[in-house]
């Protein structure tokens, strides 16, 4: 997979005749992303706002995850200390972040 279009992506709204639509936009260019399109005369339903906000958000989250995890490894490299025996519950949580990356990036 080729490499994502960087963030910060951010949600636009349009309106016309009936057709609402949510664009998902690169801030620094304006540069489309992706759109999702409703035909609704009241408006965006609540659960097609808060997908197109965790979309707009992919960019960041993923960076996040991935420095969380990099924080967590230079840490233990740094202290040595056994932390998947001292906080068995951050570590049970590693191989769903991986995943998550992984599915990110295709």
């Amino acid at each position: 997979m080729t490499k994502h279009t960087q963030g910060p992506w951010n949600v636009s709204h349009e309106s016309d005749a009936g057709m609402n639509r949510l664009y998902i936009i690169k801030t620094d260019d304006l540069r489309e992303i992706a759109f999702t399109s409703h035909r609704d005369f009241d408006g965006i339903p609540d659960d097609a706002q808060a997908n197109a906000a965790l979309i707009a958000a992919a960019p960041e989250l993923l960076e996040a995850l991935e420095n969380t995890l990099w924080a967590i490894k230079k840490f233990k490299e740094q202290t040595g200390l056994d932390l998947e025996r001292s906080y068995p519950v951050l570590f049970d949580h590693l191989p769903r972040a991986r995943n998550a990356i992984a599915k990110a990036k295709g």
